[in-house]
């Protein structure tokens, strides 16, 4: 009989023993359920800076061998520039399409999440660097005239991309918020210019954007420049 009590006492220690421990592991796993829903709660309020509604997103791989004459360089740019107008005029063309454009990348683009670029180095027109420092780097993208229009990113100041800002035209930029207040500070960087080539080649700012969270709605927005 003390044997049987032993036994039935070892199992009821043991029983509780597990009882604590489910306790206590749901308890847990409630806490993390509860701060996960937070943290999703508080990222619906984030503002990505654009407009995903309504919007569809498409990677491009054309086969340049049989779109670009290889043999003829002088004629490359142009020959770039053609298709890819005359792809935005097929698309700008179908039902329901509002705006078309294309760019070098795109908001939240999986490529970008795992692996942030490193950006350009761009020298400042007026802003001379500091001999050992290096020199300012912005993430760099290409944009079509509509892209801001077609992302709903707001154009703040000066003017967006035109047609006319073409390879014949002088080369222009726009930059984000964030890199206005960054490397401009309370000026406005409409008009002043910027360098990729250590200042053999100026490009004039024309325009300033908001701040787009490309790396996800938990990261700071880039300082970012946009060319056409």
């Amino acid at each position: 009989e003390d044997g049987a009590r032993s036994t039935a006492a070892g199992k009821n220690r043991v029983r509780a023993l597990l009882t604590v421990a489910q306790v206590a592991i749901s308890f847990t796993l409630l806490i993390g359920a509860g701060l996960m829903l937070r943290s999703l709660i508080k990222l619906q309020q984030v503002d990505p800076g654009f407009n995903p509604e309504n919007s569809l997103v498409m990677r491009l791989a054309p086969n340049w061998s049989r779109l670009i004459n290889a043999n003829d360089p002088n004629a490359t740019t142009a020959q770039y520039a053609a298709y890819y107008k005359r792809l935005l005029d097929r698309v700008g063309r179908q039902p329901g399409v509002a705006e078309a454009a294309i760019s070098s990348t795109y908001p939240l683009n999986p490529a970008g999440l795992t692996q942030r670029p490193n950006g350009v180095s761009v020298l400042i027109e007026g802003k001379p660097q500091d001999d050992g420092r290096a020199a300012p780097r912005l993430d760099a993208r290409a944009v079509s005239p509509a892209y801001f229009r077609a992302a709903g990113v707001p154009l703040l100041r000066g003017r967006a991309f035109a047609e006319s800002d073409d390879a014949g035209a002088p080369p222009v930029s726009i930059v984000n918020e964030a890199a206005a207040r960054h490397r401009w500070g309370n000026e406005d960087p409409v008009g002043k210019r910027v360098s990729f080539d250590n200042g053999q080649t100026w490009v004039t700012i024309v325009g300033v954007v908001g701040n787009v969270r490309q790396y996800g709605l938990d990261k700071e927005p880039a300082d970012e420049i946009y060319g056409p």
